[in-house]
């Protein structure tokens, strides 16, 4: 009787935004690190990982989820940089509630700081999409909302709350009165 055990190695290929392929022996983590930083924006590619890895949904084990958002905490992107590059992600996208919402599944393993920097973000394209699309904006803070996630949440409506554009005030009472329909009471 034959007895034996076979341990697999193999290789991680991770295609960038440009459509480049990084090939790389190691972890997951190592490798994300390496793409973003190898990256032209290394903000920017963060948040697109966010949202690619986000609407994997259930695909993606919880340790590749962690090790995704440790690659890009190795990476070393900051959570200003990455707020921006969400709110720029979110506003361009063609479908921005659900890139939003994607965003918010796929920062789940960040740390706290990250994702405060992902919750300024969502809320600052929140506020400049609720100028021309208050329904769009309100669906961005009630999945904001909706994550249960106290790091996110709290920048949001910090940002929210404090931000400068004309328009803060119409999106606060606006979501809220979203949230205020949604509700059975």
């Amino acid at each position: 009787m034959w007895s034996s055990s076979m341990e697999v190695v193999g290789n991680l290929v991770l295609i960038g935004p440009d459509g480049t392929a990084t090939t790389q022996a190691g972890s997951l983590t190592d490798a994300v690190a390496q793409l973003v930083q190898g990256s032209d924006d290394p903000a920017r590619t963060a948040a697109q990982l966010l949202a690619a890895i986000g609407a994997v949904g259930d695909e993606a084990t919880t340790q590749n989820l962690q090790d995704i958002a440790a690659g890009i905490a190795q990476a070393g992107v900051s959570a200003a940089d990455l707020a921006q590059a969400v709110s720029d992600y979110v506003q361009g996208a063609v479908d921005q509630a659900l890139t939003a919402a994607d965003i918010v599944r796929g920062g789940k393993y960040l740390s706290d700081d990250l994702k405060g920097g992902t919750g300024k973000g969502l809320a600052d394209a929140a506020r400049e999409i609720g100028k021309t699309d208050p329904t769009t904006a309100g669906a961005i803070g009630g999945t904001v909302e909706g994550s249960n996630d106290p790091a996110l949440q709290n920048a949001y409506n910090t940002e929210i709350t404090n931000g400068t554009q004309p328009h803060g005030d119409n999106l606060l009472q606006n979501q809220q009165n979203q949230q205020d329909t949604r509700s059975p009471n």
